[in-house]
């Protein structure tokens, strides 16, 4: 077999690319496949540790970790290229195309399966594109939703393989929309299954008694009668089992469950916890003191 010199600054350059490519440069495929492997393994688990333990800024942990573990496979690739030196025998796959094909096929393919599966079933990010929820979310708020809240999903269908609670009063949830179901919307639960749900003039009675509804916001005085009633007054309705009846914060500009109905839970792909980023472009380029705040 020829002899080649390996090249360290090749091999750290293959495993900044994608992890393990730069052991499989160095002619270590085992090793690099694990490492490969390895690295999803600790995507997802940091994923999971970032929405499953979540305080302010328990992400850096995670974080730390893996981009420890990816320099320690940054470095072990250019240590091993520097011990070869110029007696490395080249392997029949040590090729520039080889090495596009295992990116290509690994990267596009297993990763993004991999991405998906991510957002299907840990958490998922989210633009605020409205004002429905003004003045808790603002337009341009870029947030995470914990897919795990309420359960497992099933992967590309979206409905639950395991559910261990129901959404409750004051949380707010993705769901699907029931009117068209390729829009997801985000509202705030007001609303439980056997509720007698009234709104009289604006304000929410359940079973008779006023709520404390300390996140509704109003920016028209009016009273809406006729067709549109249901906006400011509506019910009362009973909720049904295994629905809720949702709200968006901004009352007046919102379209809700007092227009559309109740929501089936079997709907809910999550709940909002968190803004990472914000930033709409037309008041200023970001809005700091929005980013790492708790949603509530």
């Amino acid at each position: 077999m020829p002899i080649a010199k390996r090249k360290p600054w090749v091999a750290g350059l293959l495993s900044l690319l994608m992890p393990g490519l730069g052991q499989m440069y160095n002619g270590q495929v085992k090793k690099g496949l694990f490492f490969y492997c390895f690295s999803l393994a600790v995507k997802l688990t940091a994923s999971f540790l970032i929405i499953a333990l979540w305080v302010p800024f328990n992400f850096v942990i995670p974080v730390l970790l893996g981009l420890s573990f990816l320099l320690y496979i940054l470095l072990d690739a250019i240590r091993t290229a520097k011990r070869l030196g110029d007696t490395y025998q080249l392997r029949a796959y040590n090729k520039w195309y080889a090495y596009l094909i295992a990116f290509v096929l690994l990267s596009l393919v297993v990763e993004e399966a991999l991405d998906i599966t991510r957002k299907e079933v840990i958490a998922q990010s989210y633009r605020i594109p409205s004002g429905a929820m003004i003045p808790t979310l603002q337009i341009g708020d870029r947030i995470l939703v914990d897919k795990l809240a309420y359960g497992v999903h099933i992967p590309f269908w979206g409905h639950y393989m395991v559910r261990y609670r129901k959404p409750e009063r004051g949380d707010i949830v993705i769901f699907a929309y029931p009117k068209d179901r390729s829009k997801d919307f985000i509202k705030r639960v007001i609303g439980l299954e056997g509720d007698l749900l009234e709104i009289r003039k604006k304000k929410v009675y359940i079973n008779g008694q006023l709520v404390k509804d300390p996140h509704a916001h109003f920016e028209d005085g009016e009273i809406l009668l006729g067709p549109f009633r249901s906006r400011d007054n509506y019910g009362p309705e009973t909720v049904p089992e295994n629905n809720v009846f949702v709200l968006g914060d901004n009352r007046d500009r919102s379209h809700d469950s007092r227009f559309w109905g109740f929501l089936d839970i079997r709907d809910v792909k999550g709940k909002a916890f968190i803004i990472y980023w914000s930033w709409d472009g037309t008041d200023r380029w970001v809005r700091w003191e929005r980013i790492g705040v708790e949603i509530q």
